[in-house]
């Protein structure tokens, strides 16, 4: 399917929270970027500032590789703020060699997802919330490059099962599942194969020969469903994952 505007992915779709609202706008303009610098693969980077009853940036890096496993990633992080810098959200997309416009319509909404669920962190933090130390030993050592397949799914499931992630995946999960009209698994696996796999099909498939690997997978979705009904109980009466 061709995807000539962010309309005719959106259709339907309503943004009512501040936070969703905030979500599609910031994915909306990325996405538009993105659209017109495929065509000559141009790496760019910008940001978005908001100030009004909060204040935040968004900085975002769009980065063409030339890899033929990939068709489009996306890392995205929430910043607490230090005696050096204000909160900010950080995400890099990067865009492989065989995406196409077939795939512009995934991607905005695995940019909808990462972004919302970064707004929830920034929601708990306009809160009062901190994270813990051993959160941020998790997080620290997600940067680790030279982990076995086995280790790094298990850092995954300890980071994704966390309270303060589980909660915003959980959150996002109903967000996006909602506004695309789909069940909560396929935002699910969307999340699952841009945590685990990096959206790569060669990882993936070697990942899942693995028994143990494929253990921890369902562990991890069923704790999400079972997170999402406790949250949701009333929506997710009525749908199906």
């Amino acid at each position: 399917m061709k995807i000539s505007s962010i309309d005719s992915i959106l259709k339907f779709a309503s943004f009512r929270n501040k936070y969703d609202l905030l979500s599609n706008n910031v994915a909306r303009n990325i996405f538009e970027a993105i659209k017109l610098k495929i065509s000559n693969r141009f790496s760019f980077k910008d940001s978005f500032y908001e100030k009004g009853d909060e204040e935040y940036t968004i900085d975002y890096l769009v980065k063409f590789v030339d890899k033929d496993d990939i068709k489009a990633d996306i890392k995205a992080k929430f910043y607490y703020p230090d005696n050096k810098t204000e909160p900010y959200i950080d995400i890099k997309i990067y865009i492989g060699l065989n995406f196409s416009e077939q795939d512009l319509e995934r991607l905005y909404w695995q940019l909808y997802e990462s972004i919302r669920h970064e707004y929830e962190h920034f929601d708990k933090y306009s809160k009062g919330f901190w994270p813990d130390e051993e959160y941020n030993k998790t997080v620290a050592s997600l940067d680790s490059l030279n982990l076995q397949d086995i280790d790094k799914v298990n850092l995954i499931s300890k980071y994704i099962l966390d309270p303060i992630e589980i909660d915003s995946y959980a959150k996002s999960t109903v967000y996006v599942a909602k506004k695309r009209k789909t069940p909560y698994g396929n935002v699910i696996d969307d999340i699952l194969d841009r945590s685990l796999f990096g959206n790569n099909e060669n990882i993936k498939k070697r990942m899942l020969e693995n028994q143990e690997i494929c253990r921890i997978i369902s562990d991890i979705k069923d704790k999400l469903v079972e997170r999402v009904k406790k949250l949701f109980p009333a929506i997710v009466l009525k749908d199906s994952f």
